[in-house]
């Protein structure tokens, strides 16, 4: 037993007090820590509360009788447990005195008077929950008594959102408990082992027996079976989302009438729904449904829907159309995500990452082609330099799309910081600030999209496509690289004593990325055309500015990976194919594995791998065609276990399918060829 809790129901509160006994008792349980035998364990509450039993404290209890029994457990617990007195908020002035002056270590103030049962559709309706206004002349008791922040106060009951916990927390509050909300989010009263609910004598919805540790759903109990039901990683996401952004009061405040519930699929495609305001509230509790096999996911017609649970983290609005919110979700079917879903992937990385101290910051450079509409020629015909890189005259005919997109991350907070027109005729680069490496993956995305629809507004066709020209330079995304401490505040690849100012940290990442360059080209250079970027001739400016190698150099473009200042790399192997979440994933599954192993990158070459025979014999070369990655990806036990067996299956399926669509066509080459043989 860490502490003591006391429920103070004097007798105008006795008749409610019977009623809800069960939850209160279970609002104070010991969370993830096993209790004397009988007692439940509950999820996210006060952290190890020992409640005594509602039938033992007769009612009535008086101000004499509460000092008495908080005595008594001093000398029973040799006055080395705190003690923690809950009240309701009929009276908080009042009460809190006769709290403290009773001797309490911490007063509970519950907004809806005793009520951590109240049943959902109370909590949903936000009916009669007065904890802010309440909370108000809690603190002045305290403050009175010269005990504010003395004695502790927390909050408990009717918090809506995440706004209201920083609201509570801003008026006085020292914490905030999270009890009936918590309790929906875990899956409370769900509508699910139907027959479990019957055998205790109740239903879906009216559920009082978190006492009995025989939950139905799994949240208090000790039952191993029952436990097993509890998703805890979803309910975590739920709590979280709670916590986090409300969306509809976004709505509400910004002005936004519609938002986009997006998710991006295995070959990199944007799929969403357009949701009105009036109904995200549902949304961003149980997902917008889609059917998953109309998508690139290795999902069937015979499959139930699958459903997009909004990150509000990720909301972005639209700056050209402030009317729309944008937002990246997370996929789940029959209510457990789905593991080979590119953003699922990308968060297990993270999670390694994190476990191993470390948070990764990530910066991208997406190169695109602006086009004619149908997409056949650029958009630009007196774009016609053999060498255009950086032409000004060419940047500027293009400056309204251009400053459009740029003027939209700026609103954004992104932190653009530079554009230019590229190697290529038609060809732009914008570049902004690097971030945590999902925070970067989420606006990777939505760049793209942003692109294309500026793009449009100026009847040009934006595409990231890795090769639409054979005779000029493909589309790279190459991805700037760093890993910091847990706080981000410090790059651990930076070293000033270190070769190029880089850790030794820092060089067995790179070691890990190059051990599995080969299987990671299925993520970074992911489809057939993509193998006309790389292990290409030089195109009429002189450069394919892509590798050809597995190899690094200093700050020297023509290799695989670039070390163009201290405390970072460049990876330059990535296309603009490369689906955004999957290509970050891979990056920390080599580069983690190189420090798990202390994998040495080797002596770095500085030669011009360009030049013919300039780079040695024993370097290894990229794979040829996508095949060949495929088979190399779906062999790599290391990939193969970091990032999942789920994914890689799912991922080589459908792009294999891909491949045999691709080999199954009939090319004018071959006509030309092969015709007359």
């Amino acid at each position: 037993m860490d502490s003591i809790l006391i429920i103070y129901a004097p007798a105008r509160q006795s008749k409610s007090w019977s009623a809800r006994a069960p939850s209160l008792a279970a609002a104070a349980c010991c969370s993830g820590r096993r209790l004397p035998s009988g007692s439940p364990r509950c999820g996210p509450y006060l952290p190890a509360l020992i409640s005594v039993a509602p039938a033992a404290i007769r009612t009535g209890l008086g101000p004499d009788d509460l000092a008495i029994k908080i005595q008594e457990l001093r000398e029973l617990t040799d006055w080395e447990k705190p003690v923690f007195i809950k009240i309701g908020s009929a009276r908080p002035h009042y009460d809190v005195q006769l709290a403290v002056k009773a001797g309490a270590d911490v007063v509970v103030l519950d907004g809806m008077q005793g009520g951590t049962g109240a049943t959902q559709e109370v909590f949903i309706e936000h009916a009669g929950i007065p904890t802010l206004p309440a909370l108000r002349q809690a603190v002045e008791a305290l403050q009175e008594l010269g005990q504010h922040r003395k004695v502790q106060l927390i909050i408990s009951g009717g918090i809506r959102s995440g706004a209201d916990v920083a609201k509570a927390l801003a008026m006085g509050a020292d914490a905030v408990s999270i009890g009936t909300a918590a309790l929906i989010a875990l899956g409370c009263n769900g509508s699910v082992h139907i027959e479990d609910y019957y055998a205790l004598g109740t239903k879906p919805g009216a559920c009082h027996h978190c006492h009995t540790g025989r939950c139905p759903v799994g949240i208090t109990t000790q039952d191993p079976v029952l436990e097993s039901r509890l998703d805890v990683e979803e309910g975590a996401r739920r709590i979280r989302n709670f916590l986090t952004q409300d969306l509809a009061k976004e709505a509400a405040d910004r002005g936004i009438r519609y938002y986009l519930i997006s998710f991006v699929d295995l070959f990199g495609v944007l799929r969403a729904k357009l949701v009105p305001a009036a109904a995200i509230e549902q949304m961003q509790r149980n997902g917008a449904a889609f059917a998953g096999f109309a998508t690139h996911l290795d999902l069937t017609p015979a499959d139930p829907d699958m459903f997009a649970m909004p990150d509000p983290a990720s909301l972005i609005q639209t700056p050209w159309k402030p009317e729309i919110g944008w937002l990246a979700a997370d996929l789940h079917l029959n209510g457990k995500p789905i593991e080979h879903a590119p953003r699922r992937v990308l968060k297990r990385q993270l999670a390694a990452a994190e476990a191993a101290g470390y948070r990764p910051k990530t910066g991208v450079e997406a190169e695109f082609f602006m086009l004619r509409p149908d997409g056949r020629a650029i958009g630009d015909d007196r774009d016609r330099q053999a060498k255009p890189c950086y032409d000004q005259t060419a940047l500027l005919r293009h400056y309204e799309p251009i400053r459009a997109i740029s003027d939209a991350m700026l609103e954004l907070g992104w932190g653009p910081y530079q554009s230019d027109h590229e190697d290529a005729n038609g060809q732009f680069e914008m570049n902004w600030t690097y971030d945590h490496a999902l925070v970067t993956a989420d606006r990777h995305v939505f760049f793209k999209f942003m692109v294309k629809e500026l793009a449009g507004h100026h009847v040009l066709r934006a595409t990231f496509m890795p090769k639409p020209f054979m005779h000029l330079t493909g589309n790279g995304c190459h991805a700037h690289v760093s890993l910091w401490d847990r706080q981000g505040e410090t790059n651990l690849f930076h070293d000033p004593a270190g070769e190029l100012g880089l850790s030794a940290l820092a060089y067995r990442f790179l070691g890990g990325i190059l051990a599995h360059a080969e299987p990671l080209t299925a993520l970074f250079t992911p489809t057939v055309n993509s193998f006309k970027r790389i292990n290409a001739a030089p195109t009429v400016s002189g450069a394919t500015w892509s590798p050809n190698a597995i190899n690094y150099g200093a700050n020297n473009r023509t290799h695989m990976v670039r070390i163009p200042e201290p405390g970072r790399f460049e990876l330059r192997l990535m296309d603009g194919a490369a689906n955004p979440y999957l290509m970050q994933a891979g990056i920390l599954a080599g580069g983690l594995d190189g420090i798990a192993r202390r994998l040495d990158p080797g002596k770095r070459l500085d030669v011009n791998m360009y030049e013919p025979g300039a780079a040695p014999a024993v370097i290894p070369r990229l794979p040829l065609n996508l095949l060949d990655s495929l088979r190399a990806f779906q062999g790599s036990t290391l990939l193969r276990e970091a990032l999942g067996s789920d994914f890689v299956d799912a991922y080589v399926k459908l792009r294999m399918a891909q491949w045999n669509e691709y080999t199954g066509h009939l090319t004018e080459w071959e006509r030309e060829h092969t015709l007359d043989v």
